[in-house]
């Protein structure tokens, strides 16, 4: 599977350095974090009025540097990267971001979990949000100590190696209940039966 990290303005420098060997893409100041790292980007994407633009091309060649429509609101603007960056062949995107602030730019990134062209996860230091449809999958810890499990809207799953195991389990999101467990060593399993459901790895920090 061809891996990308797409690298915000918030992105955490802790879990930027874990993806080192991963390609990346900067977005607006995004970019100077990447720099600041010394980490090489296969994309720099920006509207060039927080990053100027001559400066970049001492580092980067014009290819490499695309410009977005200044006037894109942010919760349009990650969808189309998103899309321009599956079209590129990748099929699995990290998006390091921050998971806090506006409830509408939050709401946008979980809705592109849920794209059917690749698999689309949002990580910050606190939590790890990724959407699994029908299927069988093995869930990692990745240094979070709690899972919880969402309706994306509504699912019925099965799940082992954890310590409250789920056996034929039906969750909607439109109910107020959100199932909470702790993985068991370092993975679990999660078999989703029927529809499709949000995984959260969270701290408790």
């Amino acid at each position: 599977m061809k891996k990308l990290v797409l690298i915000t303005p918030h992105a955490s420098i802790k879990i930027l350095n874990r993806y080192r060997d991963y390609d990346m893409v900067g977005l607006d100041e995004g970019i100077l974090i990447a720099k600041d790292q010394d980490i090489p980007l296969t994309y720099a994407i920006s509207s060039f009025t927080t990053i100027d633009l001559n400066n970049l091309l001492t580092y980067l060649s014009k290819d490499k540097i695309l410009k977005y429509n200044s006037e894109d609101e942010p919760t349009s603007l990650i969808g189309k990267v998103v899309n321009f960056i599956l079209n590129n062949g990748y099929e699995e995107i990290i998006i390091l971001d921050s998971i806090s602030g506006r409830l509408d730019y939050i709401h946008s990134l979980v809705l592109l979990t849920k794209n059917k062209q690749g698999h689309i996860i949002i990580q910050d230091d606190s939590n790890l949000i990724s959407y699994y449809q029908e299927g069988s999958y093995i869930i990692t810890k990745q240094g979070y100590s709690n899972l919880s499990l969402i309706g994306f809207p509504s699912c019925v799953i099965s799940m082992e190696h954890v310590n409250k195991p789920i056996d034929n389990l039906e969750l909607e999101i439109s109910t107020s209940e959100i199932i909470s467990v702790k993985i068991q060593e370092r993975l679990s399993t999660l078999k989703v039966l029927k529809g499709g459901v949000l995984v959260v790895l969270t701290n408790n920090d």
